[in-house]
């Protein structure tokens, strides 16, 4: 029916039956958008010198303002390849696209996006700018349809995980373990090369053992290589540590990652903590964020631990650097939870030492 209506007509007209479907476009279904679209794609390209012609782009300034007459809503459900034929420049009418389209426009070969950096970050940076908090989802679905596996542009990559890691850090503290799973095992995978722990301090730092377990694991396309030296924590809780603290002897048997992951930290005393503290294995490969929530599990006698600590291995060799900035975060995250017109925390902090 569209098809005999539009034969004909000139210009002038299909503007307005373009503006007129639109009109109705949000309450169509799926399947009748893209069968306009087909239709209306399928005219503009049999009569492109019609619609190229001095009188149909009077007062058409870009490819932007030509999509939006002569496609209208209708353009961002074409394919991607539809609007090159239309001789459409993507970065043109990049704010004219929808995300799979900006997504298609960044691995197309012919047009060098995905090895610049300035276009990746213009391109990325219209997608998050959209109030549609769904179109980076979109964005980063049409790489996993496309299987692309990796990027290697390493400047580019980074561009990519810095921007979405800042717009997704609003959400994480509403994540769910699923939620983590889709960006870290799925969606970001093609970035896996820039990650590293410095990019990830958006992260919460009270994350469940699953939600830091989906992000340390990429997906199945790239194995089993952990990001940090996280060791597989929940298999090892159910072979080993149990729900007692160990005895004494046995304390050092088990990685701080284990007994971060498991209720048996918030037992642990203060003895406990200086020993394992002390011990060479395998504490020695333990990531920096498995010492942090090791840490916040067992904040109840940190102080009294690490007091003791320093009186007895002054002269030994001091904790990592990295254990010791865990502690030093989770000791000023204690501090800012703590009123400060608590007395005697006052007088510790600012008078004492």
């Amino acid at each position: 029916m569209l098809l005999e209506v539009t034969a004909d007509v000139n210009c002038t007209n299909y503007h307005v039956i373009v503006e007129g479907m639109g009109d109705v476009f949000l309450e169509m279904t799926s399947t009748r958008r893209q069968e306009i679209t087909r239709v209306l794609v399928e005219r503009l390209k049999e009569f492109a010198g019609q619609f190229n012609s001095p009188d149909c782009r009077k007062d058409i300034g870009s490819d932007a303002e030509w999509l939006d007459i002569n496609l209208g809503l209708f353009s961002k459900v074409a394919n991607y390849t539809d609007l090159k034929e239309l001789n459409i420049s993507g970065l043109a009418a990049l704010e004219s696209l929808s995300p799979d389209q900006k997504a298609e426009l960044l691995l197309d070969p012919s047009t060098g996006a995905i090895e610049n950096v300035t276009v990746v970050k213009e391109v990325l940076s219209s997608i998050l700018k959209s109030r549609d908090e769904e179109q980076l989802e979109k964005f980063f679905e049409t790489f996993v349809e496309e299987n692309i596996t990796y990027i290697t542009n390493a400047g580019v990559r980074d561009a990519i995980l810095n921007l979405t890691l800042a717009a997704l850090a609003p959400k994480f503290p509403l994540f769910q373990t699923s939620d983590y799973e889709l960006w870290f095992q799925i969606n970001l995978v093609v970035l896996l090369a820039s990650f590293r722990p410095s990019v990830l301090v958006v992260i919460p730092a009270n994350l469940t053992c699953d939600s830091y377990d989906a992000i340390e694991r990429p997906g199945d396309r790239f194995g089993s290589s952990p990001i940090w030296n996280w060791s597989g924590v929940k298999s090892s809780i159910s072979d080993g540590l149990g729900s007692q603290v160990p005895s004494s002897d046995r304390l050092c048997d088990f990685g701080i990652s284990e007994y971060a992951c498991s209720s048996v930290a918030s037992s642990l005393s203060a003895g406990d903590l200086v020993t394992l503290l002390t011990c060479k294995q395998p504490n020695s490969t333990t990531g920096a964020e498995a010492w942090k929530l090791f840490f916040q599990k067992v904040a109840g006698v940190l102080e009294v631990a690490l007091s003791a600590y320093s009186s007895t291995h002054l002269s030994d060799r001091q904790p990592a650097p990295h254990v010791l900035d865990a502690i030093g975060e989770v000791k000023v995250q204690n501090l800012r939870a703590t009123p400060l017109t608590d007395v005697s925390f006052a007088a510790h902090w600012f008078q004492e030492g």
